[in-house]
């Protein structure tokens, strides 16, 4: 049986056990409460799964003279998962005082046609994977962005379940070079290139022109 001795949760190797995932034949696990028969007093399993969740659930309680019978009914909703589980009892007395056993644990299987946790594998055939990704390519092609007749891109807004045009045009003339008349050039580099030689120029024009000055 399952103990608690001077705030010591002590779970046999018997009893670690406790079902497997998604399980809902429900089962009872018994604890002992050794030598504490407070009045009044709640107990709460705490369990902690693998992945990190955690599930409470209320004990019910028996007192036997200087003892207390813990009675736990496993049921579905406590088998979130397979793998190790680890356990605490919380005890809380009518003054709403807390104290906590040590940690112990139990573990819980995995079925073979169930998911880890407790959910039902889908087996799916080779036609219907195929259709299944013929759906899904259908769906893209069906809100993929697309060029309109005005020369506008139009994008599928999901919160509208519709098209809406943007300001994004593609019929503008990309340029090989630059120029001076130029209105989109091909690069950044092209562009940088472009006034560095116009710079060239204008500081050669200047040059020039002081020379004419220092002959006056």
């Amino acid at each position: 049986m399952i103990t608690i001795e001077s705030g010591r949760l002590t779970i046999p190797e018997e009893e670690r056990f406790i079902g497997f995932a998604g399980d809902n034949d429900a089962v009872e696990k018994q604890i002992a409460v050794i030598h504490r028969s407070v009045p009044g007093c709640t107990y709460t399993l705490c369990l902690r799964f693998d992945d990190g969740s955690v599930r409470s659930v209320p004990l019910s309680s028996t007192v036997y003279g200087s003892d207390t019978l813990l009675r736990w009914r496993v049921e579905r909703e406590d088998l979130l998962a397979s793998g190790v589980v680890a356990a605490q009892v919380k005890m809380t007395d009518a003054e709403d005082n807390t104290e906590h056993t040590t940690k112990d644990y139990f573990w819980i299987g995995s079925s073979v046609e169930l998911d880890d946790d407790g959910a039902e594998i889908e087996h799916i055939t080779p036609s219907q994977l195929e259709n299944r990704v013929r759906e899904a390519v259908t769906e893209i092609e069906s809100k993929a962005s697309y060029r309109g007749d005005d020369g506008f891109w139009y994008v599928y807004d999901r919160s509208r379940g519709g098209f809406i045009k943007t300001g994004y045009r593609d019929d503008l003339q990309v340029d090989s070079a630059m120029s001076s008349s130029s209105l989109n050039p091909v690069s950044n580099s092209t562009v940088t290139v472009f006034i560095g030689e116009q710079i060239s120029q204008i500081r050669a024009e200047i040059g020039d022109i002081e020379a004419a000055l220092a002959q006056i």
